[in-house]
């Protein structure tokens, strides 16, 4: 006699999901980064030769105002007033025999002019002095005063601009004048006249700059 096994009532199948109208299956599943990682920052300054910029920070250039070559028919000039005035107030004062009628009056008028000269030239050379423009691999400061003194700076990163101005003669002597500009400023940070090779300062900022 033949025993009849209770047959398993079949599993329902699971219907399937609707697909929503404009997708496909391909969409719903999670997309790959294809997202090309930042290139890292070249060191092209150490590549220059100069500074690196990611070592800790250290002064690259210090600039002061030219003078024979900022202005040449100045310095020329008052040097040969300076030097002809010396000697002939000089040579009037040790020669026993009267120069010229009133000598006396023209040594002064001489040791005037070459006082004044003298005078005059110091002054400029003190000016010139007073005023420094320093570049590290992080910033550019801007200083001026002899006993007080004021400063400007504008980081590397923060640059916007960075103006060269010449004149003709300016050009012929290789100097001019530098504007630097940052990105939180409205208006110019750093002016500094009479700076020689501008351009080449110029290039020297930019190496340390994210262009």
């Amino acid at each position: 006699m033949e025993e009849h096994k209770p047959e398993k009532p079949a599993t329902p199948e699971r219907p399937e999901r609707p697909e929503r109208p404009g997708t496909s299956p391909e969409a719903d599943r999670p997309k790959a980064d294809t997202t090309a990682s930042k290139p890292e920052r070249v060191d092209r300054a150490a590549a220059a030769g100069l500074p690196s910029e990611f070592g800790p920070e250290v002064q690259v250039l210090r600039l002061r105002p030219a003078m024979l070559r900022a202005r040449p028919f100045s310095f020329m000039g008052l040097t040969l007033l300076m030097t002809a005035a010396g000697v002939l107030a000089l040579f009037a004062a040790v020669r026993k025999e009267s120069l010229w009628p009133g000598d006396t009056f023209w040594l002064i008028i001489c040791l005037l002019v070459f006082l004044a000269a003298a005078i005059t030239m110091l002054v400029w050379f003190l000016k010139t002095m007073s005023a420094c423009l320093d570049i590290t691999t992080k910033r550019t400061t801007e200083s001026h005063g002899l006993f007080s003194r004021a400063t400007s700076e504008v980081l590397h990163d923060n640059i916007r601009n960075i103006a060269v101005k010449q004149s003709f003669i300016d050009r012929v002597f290789n100097v001019g004048q530098m504007e630097i500009s940052s990105s939180g400023q409205s208006g110019i940070e750093i002016t500094m006249k009479d700076i020689r090779d501008p351009h080449g300062v110029r290039e020297t900022i930019d190496k340390y700059r994210e262009l």
